[in-house]
Formats: C-alpha cells, sequence, structure tokens
C-alpha cells in the first residue's frame, strides 16, 4: 500500500518567492516538484518554475524508455560481411593474409570478408597511424577496401555491452555476463599507442570494474589514465619551454643550438603522440571516479584526500554543476563515515542545494544529524527528501520512505 500523497509536508515550506509558509497543501500537478500554499502562490513562482516544469509522466516514460533501449541495445558483429558469397570465401580461408598462418582470434573485415589474426590487424593499423599521419585512412591490407578503426570499434563495442548491462529487467547473471563481454572487449585494446582509444578503454574499464564489485582493479585503470593525463603535461610544457630556446637561438644566429633544439623537440613530438592532457571537465571526471572507487573500498581517507586536496585544488577550473555535486555528495559521504558529522551535514546541504532532486541526496545529511543525536533534524531531512527526490522514481521512493519511517520512529 502506498504511502499518503502529503507525508512529511510539515517539514517544507512553500517555493513561492512571496511565501515561506510550512507545510504547503497544493503541489504542482504537472512535476510534482514543488509545492504552494495556494494558487496565488503557485502563479507567483510560474515563471521562475516554467523551464524547469517537466510532466511527471514523460519523465517516468523516460526512465522506462531508457531501460527499454539499453535492453535492446544491438551490439555489432565484426563478423558481418555484405553478402552470402563473402561469408563463403571466409569459410574457405584459412590463413590470415598478414602473417600467412592460421588465424588466432580471427577478426573478419565487415567491407570485404577478409580474414585476419586480430593482433596481426591490430599492430598493422598502429604501424600505419604511427607512420603516416594521425588520422591516417585505414584500409584493408589485402584488397584496400575501407575497413572500421579497430580500437575505436572494440572500445564502442564494450561500451555497447556496459550500455546493455544497464538494463533493469535483466538479472544479476545477465548484467554481470555483459559486463565480463565488455571486459574482454577492453583487453584487445590494452596496448594500444592510440591514446585517444586508451583513454576511453580505460574510463570504461574502471566503470565496468567497478559494476563487477572489482574497485581496487578499478583504481589502478584509472590512475594508469592519470599517469598517461601527467606525462602529457610534462611533455607539453617541455615542448613549449624548446620552442621558447629554440627562438631565442634563431634570433641570435645561434644555428648549431637551434639544430640540437630541433633534434630534442622532434623527439619530444614523437613522445608526445603515445600521452594525452586531460580536458578539464574529463579530468574532473577522472578524480570523481577515482574518489568512488576508494569509497568502494571503504578507503574513507584516501576518497577523501582525492576530493579535498585534487578537486578542490581546482578551483577555479570545476567541472559541470552535476559534477560538482557528485563531488559534494562524496565528500558528505566521507566525512559521516569518518565520524565528522558537522563537516558531512555542511557539505551534503551544498549538494542539495545544487539539485534537492537527486537520488540519494539527502541520505547522508540525514544519517549525520542522527549520529549527533539531532533525531528531529534528521526526520525533518528525510521529510523533505521524500517530497523531493525522483516523484517519477519508485525504487528511489521505497528506499526513501524506509529510511523516514525508520528515522520517525526514533523519535518514539
Amino acid at each position: 500500500m502506498s504511502p499518503p500523497q502529503n507525508i512529511g509536508r510539515e517539514y517544507i515550506e512553500c517555493d513561492s518567492p512571496v511565501c515561506s509558509n510550512l507545510n504547503p497543501s497544493k503541489r504542482c500537478s504537472r512535476c510534482h516538484l514543488t509545492y504552494y500554499c495556494s494558487v496565488a502562490c503557485q502563479r507567483a513562482h510560474f515563471p521562475e518554475h516554467r523551464n524547469d516544469c517537466h510532466d511527471i509522466n514523460q519523465m517516468r516514460e523516460l526512465q522506462s524508455g531508457i531501460s527499454q533501449k539499453q535492453d535492446a541495445v544491438a551490439v555489432p558483429d565484426a563478423t558481418t560481411v555484405d553478402d552470402n558469397d563473402k561469408r563463403n570465401t571466409i569459410a574457405d580461408q584459412n590463413c590470415c593474409f598478414i602473417c600467412l598462418d592460421a588465424p588466432q582470434d580471427p577478426y573478419i573485415l565487415p567491407r570485404c570478408g577478409h580474414t585476419f589474426c586480430f593482433g596481426c590487424l591490430q599492430k598493422w593499423q598502429e604501424h600505419i597511424k604511427k607512420s603516416l599521419s594521425r588520422s591516417p585512412k585505414l584500409t584493408c591490407p589485402a584488397c584496400r577496401a575501407d575497413m572500421p578503426d579497430m580500437e575505436k570499434a572494440m572500445n564502442e563495442t564494450a561500451m555497447l555491452y556496459a550500455e546493455r548491462a544497464r538494463g533493469k529487467s535483466l538479472s544479476d547473471d545477465e548484467k554481470r555476463k555483459y559486463h565480463e563481454m565488455a571486459l574482454v572487449e577492453l583487453k584487445k585494446v590494452d596496448e594500444s599507442i592510440d591514446f585517444e582509444s586508451r583513454g576511453q578503454a580505460l574510463f570504461t574499464k574502471a566503470d565496468v570494474l567497478l559494476k563487477l564489485n572489482r574497485p581496487a582493479d578499478a583504481l589502478k585503470a584509472l590512475e594508469e589514465m592519470e599517469q598517461i593525463h601527467e606525462e602529457g603535461m610534462e611533455n607539453h610544457t617541455e615542448i613549449n619551454r624548446l620552442i621558447d630556446l629554440l627562438n631565442a637561438a634563431e634570433d641570435e644566429d645561434r644555428y648549431e643550438d637551434s639544430d640540437v633544439i630541433l633534434e630534442q623537440l622532434e623527439a619530444l613530438k614523437e613522445k608526445d603522440v603515445n600521452t594525452k592532457q586531460l580536458e578539464i571537465n574529463s579530468l574532473y571526471e577522472l578524480y570523481l571516479s577515482m574518489s568512488e572507487a576508494k569509497e568502494a573500498m571503504e578507503d574513507w581517507e584516501g576518497a577523501r584526500g582525492i576530493y579535498k586536496y585534487k578537486l578542490f585544488a581546482m578551483t577555479p577550473e570545476r567541472g559541470t554543476p552535476p559534477q560538482e555535486r557528485r563531488m559534494f555528495m562524496g565528500l558528505s559521504r566521507c566525512l559521516y563515515h569518518l565520524g565528522e558529522y558537522k563537516f558531512a551535514i555542511d557539505l551534503g546541504e551544498a549538494a542539495i542545494m545544487m539539485n534537492r532532486h537527486f537520488p540519494q541526496v539527502h541520505k547522508y545529511v540525514a544519517l549525520s544529524q542522527k549520529a549527533l543525536g539531532n533525531n528531529e533534524d534528521a526526520v525533518r531531512t528525510m521529510a523533505k527528501a521524500i517530497n523531493y527526490e525522483t516523484p517519477w522514481d519508485e525504487v528511489n521512493k521505497k528506499i526513501v520512505h524506509e529510511m523516514y519511517d525508520e528515522m520517525k520512529n526514533s523519535l518514539i
């Protein structure tokens, strides 16, 4: 039986800019996210609320639709060819066109149907990318038909498997199966020299490993990405320094020095191909993921260190608002587990101010208040969670109601 719709309203205020009365009797019938004392209060708030008012039924359909689409994701098959004749040719082919031996881990090109050892074809593409240009045209070594970039294809396939594993209708075993399949694809690009692909693969790998409850392995992948980024920063700084030295040497006609500096620059540029500097939002995402991996390991002090000393150190070059909210929520969780309840409340409330509708955003504020013995404050916080958090998400609503009941019973 569903709980009454007006539960906990005695703890929330009217959302009208001209009113702050408690226990509003009305709720926006379209989005179920805002509350008012009267029609007049709702009208006063409407100009501000209009752009944020989304039909709750559409939100439910969107959530359901995402799940259905994830269940229906079609994972591309690398062995798909254009017609049956090519399939017959493939069946007769018993050697790799590169090493001329029996194909090991055979990979069939979709456009022409030629078969290669996966490793042979991967090394061939790496050679082409390294020797020709940053974005060479990739063709079949046997017939020059266009072929996909294998590293990108493996990444995309892995991401599709990972997305499919999010399907809500899947069992735990089915989700695990898709996560394991994603890891198999990602393993194929472990030694990639294309660091654009490698970076994406490491992010995807870490996400999959976290879903498989392997946070230590996820952290290793993320730390490797951090090392690539730091090497890229060092190379970029050194290249700029050498360019300044080269310009000075040429201005002073020191041609022998110029030749030496040019050789150093060429060596560094070659090395720079194998490194990657992350954009600010991607770097922010990296540190968030590292923190969350440490949380999953229950290394609360380590997670707090990343949140505090790496993410806060990036100010004013901050991430997106959702990333900042994740940071505040993460820090609040860590501080709660470390027994620093007052700071946990402050940071959790900062996350609530950014988005009071996000699932579980009230949880660690309430738990910290309860730990301090402020049971009434904890009940008030969870009452707000009942009314504000994801009214379209039945799973989260159930979790929040159970926590509210637990807090309420503590007052008896």
